[in-house]
């Protein structure tokens, strides 16, 4: 049986994330970037909770993963109890 293996690499450096695509690759292994995979997700789970993290300079992410269906994004750099009162709202007010 052919299993494929699909890897999420998430990081906000471009450079970064090719060079992981890149290893990944090497390796046979699929992967997706983190507006891919909340298509997949949702897909799969239309109730899903997902909250991304990006940094500042990426506006237009922001929007469409929230247009895909990311319930809330936030903002590197970010504060914990910023973080957490999102993870509370969305897991428990949305």
């Amino acid at each position: 049986m052919d299993l494929k293996v699909r890897v999420l690499i998430v990081d906000d450096s471009v450079l970064m994330r090719n060079k992981l695509v890149k290893i990944i690759e090497s390796l046979h292994y699929e992967d997706m970037n983190g507006l891919q995979a909340v298509e997949a997700i949702i897909a799969k789970h239309p109730n899903a909770n997902i909250i991304m993290v990006s940094a500042l300079n990426q506006k237009k992410m922001v929007l469409r993963a929230l247009e895909k269906g990311a319930k809330h994004f936030i903002i590197k750099p970010f504060e914990v109890e910023r973080f957490k009162e999102v993870v509370e709202k969305v897991l428990w007010e949305m």
